[in-house]
């Protein structure tokens, strides 16, 4: 067995029967081009894994499944020291699969890795890895309307500078949830977005938001992966983009009574969708509510639902005003709830801690 500690996590979180598959076989990797803006010297070196090698099965708690087809690769959130290297590799924590229905996508996925996170499989030593180039191709699998830059890749593919993954595991976001909800991307430096007049060359790495209203892709947003002290913007919008037009996450939130009003796109990530609570949340894109936003609010949410409004703590002002126009304009049939950050915004709290405020807000 190649990882036997990593196998007795799996087994204490998961449960038995636990199987092995492709037993001794080792995974094979290649590390990424330092070709990005975004490598840094104390960046963490993210390997590109072409074959998972020897896997550890186990039944999936999320979706019933009994013939142990949840798969976790012997890499799976580990780091290797090769003989040749002074500083180590590390392996993701998208090497995990669900066969039957693929759960390991799933918000609720996320609460069984944490507990798997509990068991400190972080620090395990590799021995043997294969390094082999990796020769993946990429595809869009946005059938779109507007204009995307290119290239552009999936948040979720092994092939991608370490910065990616730093971002996400430093902010506690899933590249599952962010890929299979929120449909977020990837655009390397030099990547180009143009149309008849505007040409727009990226100076540096960033991940890129679809913004999606009635199915289909209206605009963008590409936000800094590393927080440089350069000029450039942290944020970036498709050249000719009114954000005041938009609602970010409207087409899922709109199934769910309950909405939080944010003003951010990782505010709505934080906040996620909560079945228990009928909730979503929906991101202004800025600090002020418009009177669009107003009406389209009150075209989904204008029969049943109920508002929650939650900007960021330097925006009371605007809070406040947001909700005396809800009330006001009676968008809500329900009502409006109102909560007010006392520091930083809703993105720098726990899921958890978010979802115990709004529903004492509901509850009220």
């Amino acid at each position: 067995m190649l990882n036997p500690k990593l196998f007795e996590a799996v087994k204490t979180v998961f449960g038995e029967p636990i199987l092995v598959a492709n037993s001794d076989r080792v995974g094979e990797y290649s590390l990424p081009k330092k070709t990005s803006v975004c490598f840094t010297k104390n960046q963490k070196e993210y390997a590109q894994v072409g074959e998972w090698g020897e896997c550890y099965r186990v039944n999936c708690p999320e979706c019933g499944d009994s013939r142990q087809r949840l798969y976790f690769s012997h890499m799976f959130g580990t780091k290797l020291y090769p003989k040749d290297r002074k500083t180590p590799i590390f392996f993701s924590k998208t090497l995990v699969h669900c066969f039957n229905e693929n759960c390991h996508r799933t918000l609720a996925f996320r609460e069984w890795l944490d507990k798997l996170d509990e068991q400190d499989i972080q620090q395990i030593t590799i021995e043997g890895a294969a390094e082999k180039p990796s020769k993946k191709t990429f595809t869009k699998y946005l059938d779109t309307d507007a204009v995307l830059p290119s290239p552009n890749y999936p948040i979720v593919s092994d092939d991608l500078p370490g910065c990616v993954y730093d971002f996400l595991e430093e902010r506690r976001f899933d590249a599952h949830e962010l890929d299979s909800l929120y449909m977020c991307r990837f655009i390397p430096q030099g990547a180009v977005w143009k149309n008849d007049d505007t040409e727009i060359v990226f100076k540096e790495d960033r991940l890129l938001i679809p913004i999606m209203q009635r199915r289909k892709l209206v605009s963008w947003q590409a936000r800094k992966i590393v927080n440089t002290d350069d000029k450039q913007k942290k944020y970036i919008f498709e050249p000719g983009c009114k954000a005041v037009t938009f609602l970010y996450n409207m087409d899922r939130a709109w199934k769910f009574k309950n909405v939080v009003i944010c003003e951010g796109v990782t505010d709505v990530w934080r906040i996620g969708e909560d079945e228990k609570l009928s909730l979503g949340a929906v991101a202004l894109l800025g600090k002020n509510l418009s009177k669009m936003q107003m009406s389209v609010m009150k075209t989904l949410w204008g029969y049943d639902g109920r508002g929650i409004v939650m900007l960021d703590s330097d925006a009371k002002k605007e809070c406040t005003t947001a909700y005396n126009f809800l009330k006001a304009y009676k968008i809500f049939p329900k009502g409006v709830k109102i909560i007010y950050l006392e520091n930083g915004d809703p993105s720098d709290l726990s899921r958890k801690e978010l979802l115990e405020q709004i529903g004492n807000a509901i509850k009220d």
